[in-house]
């Protein structure tokens, strides 16, 4: 890969978040080069090569060859994460193990991987001598919110998902503390937009469940609130993350700043769609959030974020792209 002037390394890279951070990037830093470090658990290189085709389809041959790289491996195993860190500007840490239930299933894979993973991300850093690491967390580290701070200060989490998260935060703050490795940690709402087909969160997996003509499941009474995010802001999130001189040791929360609740979520996707599914109701699930809202303002204020995408305009474009696949 030719040497750029940035070159950043994304861990869990092909991913869904970290596909449309590659294509972002593709698109608004033209000098930059990105590598990849993922174990392929979830995303997978077929995912990176179909957004290649149509996203970039006459430059694709140009970007595999100067831009882009991808490393098989896994940040649980250090060696590998150091190997793959050397020469590296900035990193993104976006490789996790994601969701509530698998992780009280199996609490000790989920805090290994989310924790001592992200552990030997940032120790890694630190040895190369990297300028910034900016990390996914999660409103899973804030837990429900028992009044109206719902900002970084809330911190109590339900799951041990949200428990390795707020590990997460805690770990980069003594990194930047500590030994001066610029961190920052971005909390994620739900985020939901095109090339998810993989992901499982409700509106991926309400979407495949409508389209393979199969009920989809509401968990409670579907009163529970929900703050939806475009990818695509995910992503300018994460560009201003790294490039802001404000970043540095905060933690922000990343949303669209409006709450959307389970209920109305149905409605949205039967306005899409044009469909009338059935929609099935079991015993709420524990350790998940009732009421979730993203306080934006610290974001709007030090990462200089506008107004986000209306889930009214993201939605119709979500569902479109799955119809074609």
């Amino acid at each position: 890969m030719t040497k750029s002037s940035v070159t950043i390394l994304v861990t869990g890279g092909l991913g869904f978040i970290g596909l449309h951070l590659v294509r972002f990037v593709l698109q608004k830093r033209r000098d930059w080069s990105l590598r990849i470090l993922d174990n392929e658990s979830v995303g997978r290189r077929e995912d990176l090569a179909r957004l290649l085709d149509e996203e970039f389809p006459q430059e694709r041959a140009d970007i595999e060859e100067d831009r882009l790289e991808v490393i098989s491996g896994d940040i649980c195993d250090a060696d590998c994460v150091k190997h793959a860190t050397k020469g590296c500007d900035y990193v993104v840490h976006l490789a996790a193990w994601t969701g509530v239930q698998t992780s009280i299933q199996n609490p000790a894979d989920s805090i290994r991987v989310n924790a001592l993973g992200t552990l030997n991300v940032l120790e890694a850093a630190r040895k190369k001598q990297v300028r910034r690491v900016v990390l996914a967390s999660s409103n899973a580290a804030a837990g429900e919110p028992d009044h109206s701070d719902y900002g970084p200060f809330c911190v109590k989490p339900l799951s041990p998902y949200g428990a390795g998260k707020l590990c997460l935060e805690a770990l980069a703050s003594a990194y930047w503390r500590s030994m001066e490795l610029e961190t920052v940690c971005l909390r994620f709402a739900n985020v939901y937009g095109p090339y998810s087909g993989r992901k499982s969160s409700v509106v991926a997996k309400w979407i495949n469940r409508i389209l393979n003509e199969e009920p989809i499941e509401i968990y409670g009474d579907g009163s529970q609130t929900r703050d939806f995010v475009w990818a695509g802001d995910i992503a300018q999130a994460i560009l201003s993350g790294l490039e802001s001189p404000h970043a540095p040791g905060e933690i922000f929360q990343i949303g669209s700043g409006e709450s959307v609740s389970i209920a109305e979520l149905v409605e949205l996707l039967r306005r899409v769609s044009g469909l009338d599914f059935p929609v099935q109701y079991a015993p709420a699930l524990p350790g998940e959030i009732q009421r979730v809202l993203c306080d934006m303002r610290h974001a709007r204020h030090l990462l200089g974020l506008s107004e986000m995408t209306p889930i009214e305009y993201g939605l119709p474009i979500t569902w479109a792209w799955f119809t074609r696949r």
